[in-house]
């Protein structure tokens, strides 16, 4: 169960006086909810509440700023725009979730809101990419960056929020919503998600975490996240092919190395 995905949970940051970090959700309540911790230090503290509530049998109840009650218990967190005039007082629910999917949801939020406090990223392997728009090849389309907080969520939902390895997480950075160089689909999520279709309906299995690209048909390419280095080797995947993965082949060069590779031939044909 993809507890981010089925919250349909997006973060974003717009301008209201400045800056705004908010929470975007399936439920309106939820979304206010999480929002009034918009900030790293207020986001913990939440997130040390729902653990503390986990891990205890304790009924918490109380009402935020923005005048939303919520009682948290082991099993269950409850949302009521009604504010109870007494303690105990029964409300009316209007939103509830299971406590540990509300844990994950914050879980997300809270490494969010740290990488959105320091959003800047240095390039140390991909600079020959960032510099690519400003070349302006000809027939060439510009990168387009992906939000560091879909940089997290990517991280949460395919590495159990686990920073990916350096290289991948400056190609996100630089080109996650468009890249001119390799294919990472029109969607980074739906694109990740349909790879993963593919490799079920070939009865293959991929038991490890990883990230793929450029997918066509039954060949796709991937980064092991769990690979030591910053910079991992890039596999080529053949689809169908065998089990045990047999399917998987080393291709002998790093995700930068290809990436590169790649940048020289479109100078070459501009």
């Amino acid at each position: 169960m993809n507890i981010l995905n089925n919250y349909e949970i997006r973060f974003d940051t717009i301008d209201v006086y400045g800056s705004f970090r908010v929470m975007h959700s399936v439920n309106e309540l939820l979304s206010a909810y999480v929002t009034e911790f918009n900030s790293y230090s207020r986001a913990s503290q939440l997130l040390n509440s729902i653990n503390n509530s986990l891990a205890s049998d304790q009924k918490g109840c109380g009402t935020t700023q923005g005048m939303i009650s919520v009682i948290t218990e082991s099993g269950v967190t409850k949302l009521s725009m009604e504010v109870p005039e007494y303690v105990n007082e029964s409300l009316q629910l209007d939103f509830e979730l299971p406590t540990t999917h509300l844990k994950e949801i914050v879980e997300a939020w809270v490494s969010y809101l740290k990488e959105e406090a320091n959003v800047s990223m240095v390039i140390e392997y991909l600079k020959e990419l960032e510099d690519l728009n400003a070349m302006k090849l000809f027939n060439v389309f510009s990168n387009l960056p992906l939000a560091m907080g879909d940089i997290v969520k990517m991280e949460m939902l395919y590495n159990s929020g686990t920073p990916f390895p350096k290289s991948l997480r400056e190609l996100l950075y630089i080109a996650g919503n468009y890249c001119s160089v390799i294919d990472l689909g029109s969607d980074p999520f739906a694109y990740q998600m349909e790879i993963r279709d593919a490799i079920n309906l070939c009865n293959n299995s991929i038991n490890k975490p990883f990230f793929g690209f450029n997918q066509f048909g039954n060949q796709f390419s991937l980064v092991f996240l769990d690979d030591i280095s910053e910079d991992p080797e890039v596999m080529d995947v053949q689809l169908g092919l065998g089990l045990n993965n047999e399917f998987i082949m080393k291709s002998g060069v790093t995700l930068s190395k290809l990436i590169i590779e790649r940048i020289d031939d479109l100078k070459k044909c501009s």
